[in-house]
């Protein structure tokens, strides 16, 4: 879990003239202990994408924090809705107590989205603006990745977490490495700590709320065919399976 075992790391990825999702996303969190995500859109679709870099992270023991603006797809508002209802949803689908492999991706979307929350290796809070008057949402697009040797990398950028920004959109992000220069020292730890005051809800400008209390108060809402997402909109329907044990949306 060394950062500095990584070939090569650049400083920016354009997605549409770079496959950010092998040449950053799984060979980074291949190597990563912690994985803090702030952005203003999520989709599970993305986790599939990036499955064999998380499963890798998970051997590691690691954990993702994902930071997000409660717009959320259909998909996923209806699968966060059931696993805060049921909690157990998948506890014949998947075995837990088998260990993580890299062939993580062999799972589907929601299976997987819901591995990862009832093993506690994913954390979802909700970012709302305490300004809001129905018009603003949080709308950062950050990340931050900790190695087992005290090592950082932070990016920033154009990119939500979804499918259509390592695929579809034209999006951007600037890398930033601890050890490099002390340049990228201090930016690292400026957006660690920055990650931090919004995660532990100490910034003061957001309310930082877990995903049951959103739920129990019914703040959770979603786009649809209007909505930032709509390059992805058929990306949000899980495939029919023809084995009846694959896990399918809850309905």
């Amino acid at each position: 879990m060394d950062f500095k075992k990584i070939d090569f790391i650049n400083v920016e990825y354009r997605n549409q003239l770079q496959d950010v999702v092998n040449e950053f996303y799984i060979p980074v969190l291949s190597e990563a202990k912690v994985y803090k995500r702030a952005v203003g859109y999520f989709s599970s679709e993305l986790l599939i994408k990036i499955s064999k870099g998380i499963g890798r992270l998970i051997k590691n023991g690691g954990t993702i924090e994902l930071l997000i603006s409660p717009e959320l797809t259909p998909f996923d508002y209806e699968a966060l809705k059931k696993f805060h209802d049921t909690k157990s949803f998948f506890e014949n689908k998947i075995q837990l107590n088998e260990p993580l492999t890299d062939d993580i991706e062999s799972l589907d979307r929601l299976g997987l989205l819901f591995y990862l929350l009832e093993t506690k290796k994913l954390i979802i809070k909700f970012a709302i603006l305490k300004s809001n008057k129905g018009s603003g949402i949080y709308h950062e697009k950050l990340g931050v990745l900790h190695d087992s040797h005290g090592n950082i990398i932070a990016f920033t950028g154009s990119s939500n977490e979804t499918g259509a920004a390592v695929d579809l959109n034209y999006e951007a992000f600037d890398v930033f490495m601890s050890w490099k220069n002390n340049q990228d020292f201090t930016r690292c730890n400026l957006k660690d700590m920055a990650f931090s005051r919004l995660w532990n809800g100490l910034d003061n400008a957001i309310d930082t709320i877990d995903l049951s209390e959103i739920i129990q108060n019914k703040l959770l809402k979603f786009k649809l065919k209007n909505s930032n997402f709509v390059l992805d909109v058929d990306e949000y329907h899980i495939q029919k399976k023809s084995r009846k044990d694959k896990p399918k949306i809850p309905e």
